[in-house]
C-alpha cells in the first residue's frame, strides 16, 4: 500500500504522487509521468501509467482543491469470461492533510476505456490503514451477456456472492452469471487469515 505522505512503505513501494495542494490537474499528471523511478510496484509499466494519468485529471471529483498525494494502486487482475481477456483492478486514492481520503474503483478492461466499479469518501481503504480491499461490478461480455464479477486484494483466498447472485469462489476472483439490474448482490473475502472483509461500496466505504 502507499503512505499518506510519500514515505516507502514495506517492500520499497513508493506513491505515485505526493502533490500536497495540486490545485491543477494537468501539472499532477506531468509530475507523475516524469517520475518513473517512483511508481508503485503494482503500478509500473506504460500503461498503468497512462491509466493513472487518465485518472488523476479527476482530482477535482476524488478530492477537491485539498488533495497532496494520489496514489493508485493495481490490487488484481481478472481472467473475463467468455474469453474477455484478462483485466486489471486498479484503486485510485486522493488523500489530504485530514486523514482519511476519497478512493474510486476501477476495472480496466484490456480494450476500450476503464469502468468506473465504486466511489467511497473519506475512508480508510486502499490505504495505510484499509490494506485488505474486495469489490465487484456488472460486466458485459462481447457476446452481450452480463455477469457479476469480482476480486480481491493479495491476501483474499475466497470469494461468496449472496442475494440475487449465489456463487462461491477459491481465490481472489469470481465470475458468475448477473442476476438483474439493480437487484442486491452482497460480497464476502474470506482472508488467508481466516477473518472476513466485505466490498467496498459507496455508503460504508467497506470494513474489515
Amino acid at each position: 500500500m502507499h503512505p499518506p505522505h510519500g514515505r516507502a512503505a514495506r517492500g520499497g513501494r513508493r506513491p505515485l504522487l505526493g502533490a500536497a495542494g495540486a490545485d491543477d490537474p494537468a501539472d499532477a499528471v506531468r509530475e507523475a509521468l516524469a517520475l518513473p523511478a517512483r511508481q508503485p510496484r503494482e503500478a509500473a509499466g506504460a500503461a498503468a501509467r497512462a491509466a493513472w494519468a487518465a485518472t488523476a485529471c479527476r482530482l477535482r471529483e476524488l478530492g477537491g482543491a485539498a488533495v497532496r498525494a494520489v496514489n493508485i494502486w493495481d490490487f488484481a487482475g481478472t481472467d473475463l469470461p467468455e474469453g474477455g481477456g484478462r483485466a486489471v483492478w486498479s484503486c485510485t486514492r486522493a488523500s489530504g492533510w485530514a486523514g482519511p481520503g476519497d478512493v474510486l474503483v476501477q476495472l480496466r478492461p484490456p480494450a476500450g476505456p476503464p469502468q468506473d466499479v465504486v466511489r467511497a469518501r473519506s475512508t480508510a481503504a486502499c490505504g495505510r490503514f484499509g490494506q485488505h480491499l474486495l469489490a465487484g461490478t456488472r460486466w458485459r461480455s462481447p457476446a452481450g451477456r452480463w455477469y457479476l464479477v469480482a476480486a480481491g486484494s493479495r491476501e483474499v483466498a475466497g470469494i461468496t456472492a449472496t442475494g440475487a447472485v449465489r456463487a462461491e469462489a477459491n481465490g481472489r476472483s469470481l465470475a458468475a452469471p448477473a442476476g438483474p439490474e439493480g437487484a442486491v448482490v452482497s460480497l464476502t473475502g474470506r482472508l488467508a487469515s481466516g477473518a472476513r472483509i466485505t466490498a467496498l461500496d459507496g455508503a460504508s466505504g467497506g470494513r474489515d
